[in-house]
């Protein structure tokens, strides 16, 4: 969450599985189906560049299976959350949400906005009250106490955080 905002670099967060077990073989992937009789997994890996994605499909042989269970991110039925929503998952996903809450104040801090329209502009929903989300808030709310006077001094006091469970 602090990557989000700023108070923690992105360097500091992440650490690339390869180096752990030069010796093991790492391949990120969704696996679609595994046949236990034929001990094939079939796998799906997406390739992402600029703004255009593919889907690789591939299978791969085993001998032994060790199901590591990824996380989904909970969207806790909420509409609109999957569509309108940053995630905090990846480091892309922590750069993307502080490009956005920048945009916000850089848009909140054009002239001819109404008290209103920057008042709706500066309100930041969190969505989950667990771990992740309230750390979130906090970061932020300490990006806006510690950063915001420095850069945007007139339009704090329209800023809220809330946190929806």
């Amino acid at each position: 969450a602090g990557a989000s905002v700023g108070t923690v670099e992105y360097r500091s967060i992440t650490e690339p599985v390869r180096e752990i077990n030069p010796k093991a073989k790492y391949i990120e992937a969704t696996a679609s189906n595994i046949d236990t009789s034929k001990k094939v997994i079939t796998c799906e890996s997406v390739i992402c560049e600029g703004n255009s994605c593919t889907i690789n499909e591939f299978e791969l042989n085993y001998d032994k299976l060790v199901y590591a269970v990824g996380a989904q991110t909970n969207t806790f039925g909420i509409p609109g959350v999957k569509e309108h929503c940053c995630f905090l998952k990846q480091v892309e996903d922590a750069q993307k949400v502080r490009n956005a809450i920048v945009n916000c104040f850089e848009r909140a801090s054009l002239p001819g906005l109404t008290e209103e329209e920057t008042r709706q502009i500066l309100t930041f929903a969190v969505i989950g009250a667990g771990p992740t989300g309230v750390e979130f808030a906090s970061e932020l709310r300490d990006f806006i106490e510690n950063d915001g006077p420095k850069f945007y001094p007139d339009i704090l006091k329209y800023t809220s955080i809330k946190i929806i469970e």
